[in-house]
């Protein structure tokens, strides 16, 4: 449960970092 958990809020992570990234970055 907890590794799934963990496996989420990396993903989530990941996700709101590239977003943020590309938001100040943009291609």
């Amino acid at each position: 449960m907890f590794d799934n958990l963990d496996a989420l809020l990396l993903a989530r992570i990941q996700f709101a970092f590239t977003v943020s990234f590309h938001f100040f970055f943009p291609a």
